[in-house]
């Protein structure tokens, strides 16, 4: 009777499941991360300014309406009018992109990227990220007539305003030095107490876990076919991003 024979079957080096492998020739539909393998440049749109102010003209009539009615709640009028005169409050630039969305054509919305742009160079990096983690954190509404207010924004949004602020935002962080970004990942971080903000949180500064089994399960657009935010929470050592 023959005894038990070992196996000379060679080990399968096939790919590995648990690991997210992104083909290099996808490398332009990723978006920059910083740390990543993608190679940017990015600066402040020079003419990013003229871009939102000219938004925020357009929009005028909404501005109008939110401070000329009685019914406007009065943190949102205040904090509006305080960043439209120059001032850094985060709360109010969210909220301006927000009133601008209302006033202004729905195909227009890619230009808000022009916004982090702003932000960054008016008063800095930190600044950007506040400012885009309170769009994810509250939203404008408008009720009866022009009864205008903050309210939480607990749930993903089906169409976010702040998506292209975002993916600008992600990028100029890939370029800026080490104090810098870690001040914008503070500003982010202390904004991490509802579930969309902190989905935005980990598409912004996603932690670095190398080596470790990628999570594609969320993105800042749940219409696009792509998970944009899955790409960047969990990168393994193969991602091209």
């Amino acid at each position: 009777m023959l005894g038990p024979t070992m196996s000379t079957t060679e080990p399968d080096n096939g790919p590995n499941e648990d690991i997210l492998d992104v083909p290099g020739s996808w490398g332009t539909t990723v978006d920059p991360r910083r740390g990543g393998h993608r190679s940017v440049t990015a600066t402040p749109a020079q003419k990013a300014a003229e871009r939102t102010a000219k938004l925020i003209d357009e929009a005028q009539d909404t501005f109008a309406s939110v401070f000329g009615s009685a019914a406007t709640e009065r943190r949102l009028a205040t904090e509006v009018r305080a960043y439209l005169d120059g001032a850094a409050s985060p709360v109010g630039a969210a909220a301006t992109v927000q009133l601008v969305e209302f006033g202004v054509d729905a195909k227009r919305i890619k230009e808000f990227a022009a916004f982090a742009d702003v932000w960054a160079t008016a008063h800095g990096i930190d600044f950007a990220a506040a400012a885009v983690a309170e769009l994810a954190r509250s939203r404008v509404s408008r009720g009866h007539g022009s009864e205008w207010r903050l309210i939480n924004q607990q749930q993903h949004a089906p169409e976010w305003v702040g998506e292209p602020v975002a993916q600008r935002l992600r990028t100029l962080l890939t370029t800026v030095n080490d104090a810098n970004h870690a001040a914008a990942v503070a500003e982010i971080a202390a904004r991490r107490d509802r579930e969309f903000a902190r989905i935005v949180a980990a598409y912004l500064a996603p932690p670095r876990r190398t080596g470790s089994p990628s999570s594609v399960t969320t993105s800042l657009s749940p219409t696009r076919r792509t998970s944009r935010c899955g790409w960047c929470c969990e990168p393994s050592a193969r991602s091209n991003s």
